[in-house]
């Protein structure tokens, strides 16, 4: 009975937060594009706190990351003959989505170990790795979006992914600098080579996604 009552209090209080989500994840999204410094360093405030006592005026890093993929992802239905979202190919390229799009969370995370010559581990990669998935989820949503829309509106796609690198390029460089004390020309080629490296990474992953759809 006691097992039974612990467990109906872990679902109360999943489904208590599952609620707040809508009004959570846009707020999130807000604040990261507005100030993503700020937003870093409320990461390392809350990070110091009680785990449960976390992120509760945002949604958790790694959460809003996969909550953008998912969403980015599912909103891709809306456009015609798209196949169900149950199907086995859709399920497949949202897993791939969402590891290859959290490598743009993990290159600049590792990158900042590096600097600080911390050797990397789980513990000591959770602080740069939680800052880096709020920059990476909106650039998720965008770059998801954008190849949704490469094949109906070519002109929009390409817009939306330039002024996302853009915003996630100079966010990075302004991170790196804050965070880590870093001059201008070091920022900016950390920044630029792990978002080239992530990217080539994505594109690879993507491209043998799209040829085992065709295979098969």
């Amino acid at each position: 009975m006691v097992v039974f009552l612990r467990s109906l209090q872990s679902l109360e209080a999943f489904l208590c937060k599952v609620a707040t989500w809508p009004i959570s994840f846009p707020r999130t999204l807000w604040r990261v594009l507005r100030n993503p410094i700020a937003v870093s360093l409320y990461t390392r405030r809350e990070l110091e706190q009680q785990p449960d006592r976390r992120f509760s005026g945002m949604l958790s890093p790694p959460l809003m990351l996969i909550l953008s993929i998912v969403l980015a992802h599912l909103v891709g239905f809306a456009i015609p003959d798209r196949p169900s979202p149950l199907a086995f190919g859709e399920l497949l390229t949202l897993l791939v989505r969402s590891f290859s799009y959290g490598l743009y969370a993990l290159m600049p995370a590792m990158a900042m170990l590096r600097v600080r010559r911390i050797r990397v581990s789980r513990a000591s990669l959770r602080e740069p790795f939680y800052i880096q998935c709020y920059l990476a989820s909106p650039l998720s949503i965008v770059l998801i979006a954008a190849s949704l829309l490469a094949g109906i509106q070519v002109a929009l796609a390409m817009f939306l992914t330039i002024l996302a690198c853009i915003w996630y390029l100079f966010s990075q460089i302004a991170l790196l600098r804050r965070l880590l004390d870093l001059p201008l020309l070091p920022a900016t080629f950390i920044a630029i080579s792990r978002f080239v490296v992530a990217t080539l990474i994505v594109l690879a992953l993507m491209e043998l996604l799209r040829s085992t759809s065709v295979t098969a």
